[in-house]
C-alpha cells in the first residue's frame, strides 16, 4: 500500500522546457533532425500523459546522445510515473549530474530521487506491513538505507524550496519509516499549516503518532476523518491501512471502519484485491457473531424464563427466534426433557376442578394447566390448554382486579406512586376487562413517571389503548425521550399543541433539537418557554448563535442578522452580560449587509466593552471591517486607527487596502513622538561616529534634544512645521517630510539652502520594511530622501544623498549615507526608550 502521485504537484512542462534551454546555452542543444523531432514528440507523450509513449520516444533520442540531459530529465519522470522506480533514479542522477539544472528544474529532480528511493524502500516494505512487523533481517536493513538515503534528498529540496508542501509531506513520510516519529509529526505539522485541505499528510501523521502510541484514538479518528470525506480514487491506501488496522481496534471504531470500507468498495469496486478480501471476511465474521449473539441472548433468555416458570414466554422467545434464524439444535435441545404423558394427567386434574367456585382450587387447577402446556409439543393441545388457562385467569383476575384498580386509583391522588406500583405488581392486566385493563396500565405509566422510571412508564403508556387520559401524552412523550426512545418520543412531543405544551416539554424539545444541530427548531421551541430558567436562555442564546452563524456562511446575512440581534438582546436585558463573540459576528452580518450604521454600533458595543488581551485579538477582523466603513465614510483618520490596531493584534493588511494602508500611515502615524521620547542610540558603521539623543523638553513650538557624540555634548532644536520636521545640527539645516497631506497625491518636496549646499528633501516611499540588529522589525516605515550638493573649489559638485526611514510611534530607526553614489556610512538604531507605551485604538 503506497501513497504516490506520478510527479510532483509544481512539475509541470515548463521546467523541462527550462533545462532544455539551459542544455542549448551550454552547448549540449545539437541533436540531430530526427533526435530532435523524437525529443519533441516525447515531450508532446509526456504532455499528455502518454508515458510509455514518452519513453519509446526518449529511448531513441538517448540512444543517440546518452547525456543529452533535457531528454533524461524528461525520461526519468515518466519511468516515475510508470512505477519503474529504478530505471528513473538512474535517469535523474544522471541528469542531475549534468550540472545544468538550476532553480525548479534541480528541485524536481532532486524531489523525485527521493521519491525513487523512498518508494523502492516502501516496496519492499509497504506502510500495511507496519502493524505486524513483517520481512526479513535484510529485507529490513534494505529497506531503512533508502529511507535513509530518501529523507537526504528530501532535506536537499527543502533546503532548494524551503516551505514547499510535496518535499516536507515526502521527508515526513522517510522519517516515518526510520521511526523517527516525533521528528515525523514535526515536519508533517508544516505541512497542515500551509495545505490543511490535503490529506497525505494527516495520513502519515496518524501512523507517527501510532508509531509512538500504539493504536490510539487520535490516530483513528485522523484516518476516519480522510476517508468520510468520500471514497476518493487516491484515498485507497487509507482504506488498506484501515482494513489491518480494524482488528486491533474497539468495536465502534471497527464498526466505523468496516461501514467507511463497505462505502469505498460501493463506490470504486474491484480497484483493491485487499479490500475485497477483507469485507468477505470481515461480512462473515459479523454474520456469524450475529447468529451466534441472537442464540445466545434467547438461550440465556429461555432459561431465565424456565427458571421463573414463565413457560409461555419462554416457548414465545424460541419460536421467534427460528422463525427468524432456522432449526438450532441448541435451541430444540431445551425441550427434550418435557412430556406428553406428563401434560395429559396435568390436564385430566385440572379439569376436575374447572366447575368448583373456591379460589384455592381454581388456582390449583390454572396451575396445573400452565405445567401441562409447558410440557407438551403438540400444535393442537397447546391451543385447547391456551384456552383453558386463559379461562381460569379471566375468572380469578375479575373477582378482584376492578377494587384493586380503584385503591390503586386513590394512591396516585395522593401522591403515593410507590405504593401504587407495589399494588399494580400483584395484579395481571390480562384478566382485566377493558376499561380496567387500559387504567391498570395508565396508573402504572403515571407512577413510574414520578419516581423517575422512564422506561417502565413509556413501556406501560404504551399498553394504554384508550388515549383520552388527562396529560397522558406529555408524559407518555418526555417517559419516552427520558428512557433513551427519543425516536418514539419527540414526534410524540412535537405533535402537542402549541397552547398545551408546558415549559417542560418546550425545554426538552428545544435543547434535543440544538444537540442535534437543527437550531431553527430549537429556537421555536426554546422561545415558547413562558418561565425560562438561566440555562433555557443560554441554550436559546447559543442555538440562535449557531443559527446565525450557519446563515452567515450561508451568506443569508440578513437571517444571521436577525437571530444574532436575538441573542445580544437576550444577553444584555436577561443575563445582563457582555456578548463579544455575538456583538462580533452580528456586526459582521451588517457589514455584509453594508448596514454600516448598524455595524458600527456593534462594533462598537465590543470596543467599550472590557476585553481580555485573548478576546480583543479574536475580535481583531472588526477594525478591519470598520476600517473598510471609515473609508466609505470618507474618514481616513480613524480608518487609519483601526487598521493599525488590526496589525498589532497580529492582522494582515488585505493586498487591496496594501497602498492604502501604506498611504493612511504615512498621513496619520506619529512619525517623530517627541513628546513621548526620552531617548534613542544610534550606532553607524564609520568610526566614532555613534551618538545618543536625548529629548530634554519643549522650547517654544519646539522640543530641545541633546546630542552625545564622540565624547561631545550639544543642543538642538527640532520643530514640526505641518508635515515638516527642521533641526539644526551644528552648522547644518535638516528640513525633512515626515508625513503626507490628506488627499495629497503627490508625495511631498522640499527644497531649501544650508551652508551653501542645495538641498532637497521628499518622501520616496511609504510602507518600507526594516531590520535592525537584534532581529527587531519595523513595518510600514516611511523612507524620506535628503539629496545635497556642494559646487567645490575646482568647479566639480559633490553629492551627498541621505536616506532615513522613519517607524511609527517610533522615529528615525535606520540613516544610509552616500558620497557621490556610493553608500559610506549606514546608521541603524540600537536602543530608545517612550515615556508611554505606543498609542493604541
Amino acid at each position: 500500500m503506497r501513497i504516490s502521485r506520478s510527479v510532483p504537484s509544481r512539475s509541470s512542462i515548463a521546467p523541462i522546457l527550462g533545462l532544455l534551454l539551459a542544455s542549448l546555452h551550454s552547448g549540449c542543444g545539437g541533436l540531430g533532425e530526427r533526435e530532435a523531432d523524437l525529443f519533441e514528440k516525447g515531450r508532446a507523450a509526456a504532455a499528455a500523459k502518454d508515458w510509455q509513449g514518452a519513453i519509446d520516444r526518449l529511448n531513441g533520442v538517448l540512444e543517440a546522445e546518452p547525456d543529452f540531459a533535457p531528454a533524461l530529465f524528461l525520461r526519468g519522470q515518466a519511468l516515475f510515473a510508470l512505477g519503474r522506480h529504478g530505471e528513473s533514479l538512474a535517469d535523474l542522477s544522471k541528469a542531475e549530474a549534468s550540472g545544468l539544472l538550476e532553480g525548479d528544474e534541480r528541485f524536481t529532480v532532486v524531489l523525485l530521487r527521493g521519491r525513487c528511493l523512498l518508494e523502492q524502500g516502501r516496496r519492499i516494505m509497504p506502510e500495511t506491513e507496519l502493524r505486524s512487523g513483517g520481512g526479513g533481517l535484510e529485507e529490513r536493513r534494505r529497506a531503512r538505507d533508502l529511507f535513509l538515503k530518501a529523507n537526504l534528498a528530501f532535506l536537499d529540496a527543502a533546503a532548494l524550496r524551503p516551505g514547499d508542501y510535496e518535499a516536507d509531506l515526502w521527508r515526513g513520510c522517510a522519517l516515518l519509516r526510520l521511526e523517527n516519529f516525533r521528528k515525523a509529526l514535526d515536519v508533517l505539522s508544516t505541512c497542515e499549516s500551509s495545505q490543511p485541505g490535503r490529506w497525505e499528510h494527516r495520513f502519515f501523521a496518524a501512523l507517527a503518532l501510532e508509531g509512538l502510541y500504539k493504536v490510539n484514538t487520535e490516530s483513528i479518528e485522523s484516518l476516519l476523518s480522510i476517508v468520510e470525506q468520500g471514497p476518493l480514487p487516491e484515498t485507497e491506501p487509507v482504506y488498506e491501512y484501515l482494513t489491518v488496522l480494524s482488528p486491533e481496534v474497539a468495536a465502534d471504531a471497527s464498526l466505523r471502519i468496516f461501514r467507511a470500507v463497505e462505502r469505498f468498495a460501493g463506490a470504486l469496486p474491484g480497484r483493491s484485491p485487499r479490500i475485497a478480501a477483507f469485507l468477505q471476511a470481515e461480512r462473515q465474521r459479523r454474520e456469524a457473531e450475529r447468529r451466534q449473539a441472537g442464540l445466545q441472548a434467547v438461550s440465556e433468555r429461555v432459561e431465565e424464563l424456565v427458571e421463573k416458570e414463565r413457560f409461555r414466554e419462554a416457548l414465545e422467545a424460541i419460536d421467534g427466534f427460528l422463525k427468524q434464524e432456522g432449526e438450532s439444535q441448541d435451541i430444540t435441545r431445551l425441550l427434550r426433557d418435557t412430556q406428553e404423558r406428563w401434560s395429559l394427567l396435568l390436564e385430566a386434574r385440572a379439569e376436575g376442578l374447572l366447575g368448583s367456585a373456591d379460589r384455592d382450587l381454581l388456582e390449583t387447577a390454572l396451575k396445573s394447566l400452565e405445567t401441562a402446556r409447558t410440557l407438551t409439543i403438540k400444535v393442537d393441545r397447546l391451543v385447547v390448554l391456551q384456552q383453558k388457562i386463559n379461562a381460569l385467569e379471566l375468572a380469578l383476575a375479575r373477582m378482584a382486579a376492578s377494587r384493586k384498580i380503584q385503591e390503586c386509583r386513590e394512591h396516585l391522588v395522593a401522591g403515593r406512586h410507590q405504593v401504587v406500583l407495589e399494588e399494580l405488581a400483584s395484579l395481571s392486566p390480562e384478566g382485566l376487562g377493558e376499561r380496567d385493563r387500559d387504567l391498570y396500565h395508565y396508573l402504572r405509566g403515571v407512577s413510574s413517571y414520578h419516581l423517575g422510571q422512564w422506561a417502565s412508564a413509556a413501556k406501560a403508556f404504551a399498553s394504554v389503548a384508550r388515549k383520552d387520559f388527562e396529560g397522558m401524552d406529555v408524559l407518555q412523550g418526555l417517559a419516552l425521550v427520558r428512557s433513551g426512545q427519543e425516536a418514539a418520543g419527540i414526534p410524540m412531543l412535537a405533535g402537542i399543541p402549541l397552547e398545551s405544551r408546558e415549559d417542560d416539554v418546550n425545554r426538552l424539545l428545544g435543547r434535543h433539537f440544538a444537540e442535534r444541530g437543527e437550531h431553527a427548531k430549537a429556537v421555536a421551541y426554546l422561545a415558547d418557554i413562558k418561565s425560562p430558567l438561566p440555562a433555557d436562555l443560554e441554550s436559546q442564546i447559543e442555538a440562535r448563535r449557531q443559527l446565525g452563524l450557519e446563515s452567515y456562511r450561508r451568506g443569508d446575512f440578513q437571517r444571521a442578522a436577525e437571530e444574532l440581534q436575538a441573542a445580544r438582546q437576550i444577553l444584555a436585558v436577561h443575563l445582563r452580560r457582555k456578548c463579544t463573540d455575538v456583538c462580533l459576528h452580528l456586526g459582521n452580518a451588517y457589514f455584509r449587509l453594508e448596514d454600516y450604521p448598524r455595524a458600527k454600533e456593534a462594533y462598537a458595543q465590543i470596543c467599550e466593552s472590557e476585553l481580555t488581551a485573548t478576546e480583543r485579538e479574536e475580535c481583531r477582523d472588526l477594525f478591519l471591517h470598520r476600517a473598510r466603513i471609515h473609508l466609505l465614510d470618507k474618514s481616513p483618520e480613524p480608518a487609519y486607527k483601526d487598521l493599525a490596531e488590526l496589525v498589532r493584534l497580529g492582522g494582515r493588511i488585505p493586498p487591496d487596502l496594501s497602498d492604502t494602508y501604506s498611504r493612511l500611515a504615512a498621513t496619520y502615524a506619529d512619525f517623530l513622538p517627541l513628546d513621548r521620547v526620552q531617548y534613542w542610540n544610534y550606532v553607524s558603521t564609520a568610526r566614532d561616529y555613534n551618538y545618543t539623543l536625548l529629548v530634554k523638553g519643549e522650547a517654544g513650538d519646539g522640543f530641545r534634544v541633546e546630542r552625545k557624540e564622540g565624547g561631545t555634548v550639544s543642543e538642538e532644536v527640532w520643530t514640526r512645521q505641518g508635515i515638516y520636521l527642521t533641526k539644526k545640527v551644528g552648522e547644518a539645516l535638516i528640513k525633512l517630510p515626515v508625513n503626507l497631506q490628506p488627499g495629497d497625491e503627490a508625495l511631498p518636496h522640499l527644497s531649501y539652502q544650508s551652508q551653501d549646499q542645495e538641498c532637497t528633501a521628499e518622501v520616496v516611499a511609504l510602507g518600507q520594511a526594516v531590520e535592525v540588529p537584534g532581529g527587531r522589525k519595523f513595518p510600514d516605515c516611511l523612507k524620506v530622501r535628503l539629496r545635497r550638493l556642494q559646487k567645490l573649489p575646482d568647479g566639480k559638485m559633490r553629492s551627498t544623498r541621505h536616506i532615513f526611514y522613519f517607524a511609527p510611534d517610533v522615529g528615525e530607526v535606520k540613516q544610509e549615507i552616500y558620497r557621490d553614489d556610493t553608500r559610506v556610512s549606514e546608521i541603524v538604531l540600537s536602543d530608545w526608550a517612550l515615556k508611554a507605551p505606543a498609542l493604541g485604538n
